[in-house]
């Protein structure tokens, strides 16, 4: 389900016309209603458009309330704002809004970020089709070498399931591993990939670097080491790495874009520390196990 709060009719409007059909849309007008709608469809709701300013709380408030929930932690949360202050920007992402939405929005803009928030937080809502061995709790380390996208998505939910909490790692293996394969072994830019979503070629793109020199023969490879303290994880891809830096947190500079979150989520939402090691083909996460999950 998709939940807009938004106490604007024309702007709730346009959303009914723009996603009725598409998704299981439910519109509310109060934080209070909001609230009351996510009580209610706690399981099914798949993202939340929220307005910036309602009538009954702030945007910014009913947002710390939604992120201190934990039915509700990894929920993605699209922004509708006229407000495009760095200042606000920033608060907001502190607040836990990784995707904005100026008005007045431009239609096109509005369905890709839903589009790319549902995708991005999509791993989280999967269920495991794999098997844990029933001597699961004798096991203390694992090691793949994977290739593809779709290698990268198995992998991220198998290894999830060794977690305290599957699915904040699911969702943030999934970004570090897919980050591995797209940014790392294909090369393929913040900028470029900007440009291939923009033209919808991004797929083609990816197979057609798969086939030839110097990205056919790559690998990534991803280890496991759990102790009864901690779950770590080190990622590492054939690329010549890359400014891991500038994306460790989301910048205010690219709080519209529809990309470019993804090591933010998985640092802010899946991982107690994350760090690259220098080139940045390299990349260090640790989950602390809960002394009752030990």
């Amino acid at each position: 389900m998709l939940l807009l709060i938004d106490d604007n009719l024309t702007i709730c409007e346009v959303v009914k016309k723009l996603f009725s059909g598409v998704y299981d849309l439910r519109i509310t007008h109060t934080a209070a209603e909001g609230w009351a709608a996510l009580e209610a469809n706690a399981a099914s709701v798949k993202a939340i458009l929220l307005d910036w300013e309602l009538p009954d709380q702030n945007g910014i408030d009913f947002l710390r309330k939604l992120k201190q929930d934990s039915r509700f932690r990894l929920t993605p949360v699209l922004m509708l704002t006229g407000r495009t202050d760095e200042k606000d920007i920033e608060a907001g992402i502190a607040a836990g809004a990784l995707y904005y939405v100026t008005k007045p929005f431009d239609h096109r803009i509005l369905s890709a970020l839903v589009e790319t928030a549902l995708r991005d937080f999509s791993s989280a809502h999967k269920t495991s089709t794999v098997r844990l061995s029933d001597y699961e709790s004798l096991l203390t380390e694992l090691s793949f070498r994977f290739s593809t996208v779709s290698q990268a998505g198995a992998l991220s939910q198998l290894l999830a399931e060794y977690c305290p909490s599957p699915d904040a790692a699911r969702l943030g293996l999934h970004e570090l591993l897919v980050n591995a394969i797209e940014h790392g072994n294909l090369e393929i830019s913040h900028a470029e990939k900007s440009k291939l979503l923009g033209e919808g070629t991004l797929p083609d793109e990816m197979a057609r670097r798969q086939n030839v020199a110097p990205y056919a023969n790559r690998s990534a490879s991803v280890r496991m080491i759990r102790t009864s303290e901690e779950v770590r994880f080190i990622i590492r891809d054939q690329g010549p790495g890359f400014n891991y830096k500038a994306f460790l947190n989301l910048s205010a500079d690219r709080a519209f874009a529809q990309h470019g979150r993804g090591i933010a989520l998985a640092r802010s939402l899946s991982f107690d520390h994350l760090s690259y090691v220098p080139p940045g083909n390299e990349v260090h996460g640790r989950i602390t196990v809960p002394r009752s999950a030990s």
